[in-house]
C-alpha cells in the first residue's frame, strides 16, 4: 500500500505542476458542451420526433452531458498510458521496477491517480452542465453514484492503456493505436447517439460495449431518476470490466 501511495503521490504531483494539463482538464468539459452540445441541441430541436429517442432527456444537451462524463473518463485514462511511456523513455520506469516497490503497485498507483484526476474533471463537468439546463434530478445521492460508475470505467480503461503502453515500443505507436481504437469505441456506444440512430450492426455492437453500460445509468440518474435495473446492470458490467482489466494488468506487470 505504501508503494501504491508513492506512485499515486508522484503522478498527482506531476499533474498539478503541469499547468497546461490542468487547464485542459478545466476547459475540456465546457468546450464539448459549448460546441458539440449547442450545435446538436439546435439541430435536434428542429426535429420534434428526435425527443422520442432521447431516453427521457428534455433535449439533446441533457442527453449528451452524461455521455461527456463517460467520454471524459475515457480520455483521462489515455494519459495514464502516456505517463508510463514517458517514464520508460526517461529510464525512471526501470529504476522503479528495480526498487523495493512491488511491481503490481506501479500500475495500480497510476490507475488511482488517473481516477482522482477524472473525479476532478467529472465534478467540473457537472458544475458546467447545470447552467446549460442539465437537470441532475437525483441530486447529491445520484451524483455519488455517477462518480462511482465514472470511476469504475476510468479504472478499467486505464488498466488497458497501461497494458498497451507496456506492449508498444514508442509513444508514437501508442498514440497511433489509441487513435485507431478510440473513435470506434466511442461511436459504437450510446455516448453520442441513441441506438435508434444507428444501423443494426452498430446497434448490436453497442450492446457489447462497456461504455454503453456505463452511460445508460448515468443518463437516467441525470434526466429521469432511479431506474434500478439499469443502475444495477451498469454498475455490474462496469465492475466486471474493471476487474477483468485489473487481472490483465496484474499479469502483465508480474515478475518474469
Amino acid at each position: 500500500m505504501i508503494g501504491i501511495y508513492c506512485v499515486l503521490w508522484r503522478e498527482m504531483r506531476k499533474f498539478w505542476y503541469d499547468k497546461v494539463r490542468v487547464l485542459v482538464v478545466l476547459l475540456q468539459p465546457a468546450l464539448w458542451l459549448v460546441f458539440m452540445g449547442n450545435t446538436m441541441n439546435r439541430a435536434t430541436a428542429k426535429i420534434p420526433q428526435v425527443a422520442y429517442f432521447l431516453q427521457g432527456a428534455k433535449d439533446y444537451m441533457s442527453y449528451m452531458a452524461p455521455g461527456i462524463i463517460v467520454l471524459g473518463s475515457l480520455f483521462s485514462a489515455v494519459y495514464c498510458g502516456v505517463g508510463l511511456l514517458h517514464d520508460r523513455e526517461s529510464g525512471f520506469f526501470d529504476k522503479l521496477l528495480s526498487s523495493p516497490v512491488p511491481r503490481w503497485a506501479v500500475p495500480f498507483g497510476k490507475m488511482l491517480a488517473a481516477a482522482v484526476q477524472n473525479l476532478i474533471q467529472t465534478l467540473i463537468l457537472v458544475a458546467t452542465s447545470i447552467p446549460f439546463g442539465v437537470p441532475f434530478v437525483t441530486g447529491i445521492k445520484g451524483l455519488l453514484v455517477i462518480l462511482l460508475v465514472a470511476t469504475l470505467i476510468n479504472l478499467g480503461v486505464s488498466a488497458i492503456t497501461l497494458v498497451l503502453a507496456l506492449s508498444v515500443p514508442t509513444l508514437e505507436s501508442y498514440l497511433a493505436v489509441i487513435c485507431c481504437l478510440a473513435l470506434p469505441l466511442i461511436f459504437a456506444s450510446t455516448i453520442m447517439f441513441p441506438t435508434a440512430f444507428m444501423p443494426d450492426w452498430l446497434a448490436t455492437a453497442s450492446g457489447w460495449n462497456p461504455l454503453s453500460y456505463a452511460v445508460a445509468p448515468i443518463r437516467r440518474l441525470v434526466n429521469v431518476g432511479w431506474i434500478w435495473h439499469e443502475l444495477y446492470s451498469g454498475i455490474y458490467v462496469s465492475t466486471a470490466f474493471a476487474a477483468i482489466a485489473f487481472a490483465v494488468v496484474g499479469l502483465s506487470y508480474r515478475k518474469p
